[in-house]
């Protein structure tokens, strides 16, 4: 299971509504809270979690149920003492709210930042392909071959050569079919005959 940059940015945005929701609560509910509900609500989304991943579930909403669920027992755990050596202030609501926050708007901006890069890929990619593009590519009918269809009509098979122009070394016919990986296709030129 690997998350894509879409996936990623799907769980983010899931994180961070559920911390609005935890901080929303948190401002608007005084009294102290009690190590159940985060301690049940994280063992039910982690249990979830695992049961989406055996079933194969798509990878965002297994993220989304393991990170809410790690996080609902780990607020559990914040709020019953046990560690000692943590600090009052991770014991807070709101600061435990804030901090769900913080890690869905990290997630987001991660996946953002990864849709970006692969976007940024995809242009370069485009870019070279235009630049193959580029040149004018004249036929050169001294390497024709006449091949035979089924029913024994002759077709012209024509191989390309590149027009020279201004020193530059300009792009085969067959690099451009090769960056473009259809070397194995057949291109259709001209409408369907069925009479070949």
């Amino acid at each position: 299971m690997s998350l894509d940059p879409i996936s990623l940015c799907a769980v983010g945005m899931i994180v961070i509504l559920a911390g609005g929701g935890l901080f929303v609560r948190a401002l608007l509910s005084r009294e102290k809270e009690s190590l159940w509900p985060p301690v049940a609500a994280g063992a039910l989304l982690t249990g979830l979690g695992v049961g989406l991943a055996v079933f194969h579930f798509d990878a965002w909403i297994v993220a989304s149920s393991l990170i809410l669920g790690v996080a609902g027992l780990a607020m559990g755990l914040l709020r019953t003492g046990a560690l000692a050596w943590s600090a009052r202030l991770l014991a807070r609501p709101v600061v435990q709210a804030v901090l769900v926050l913080t890690a869905g708007l990290g997630l987001l901006v991660l996946g953002v930042y990864q849709i970006d890069r692969d976007v940024q890929r995809d242009v370069n990619e485009s870019d070279r392909a235009l630049a193959l593009m580029s040149g004018s590519i004249a036929p050169d009918l001294s390497s024709s071959v006449v091949c035979r269809t089924d029913q024994g009509r002759g077709i012209h098979l024509h191989n390309s050569k590149p027009v020279e122009n201004d020193g530059q070394k300009p792009a085969t016919e067959a690099d451009f079919i090769r960056a473009l990986k259809l070397e194995a296709h057949l291109i259709q030129t001209g409408p369907a005959d069925t009479d070949c």
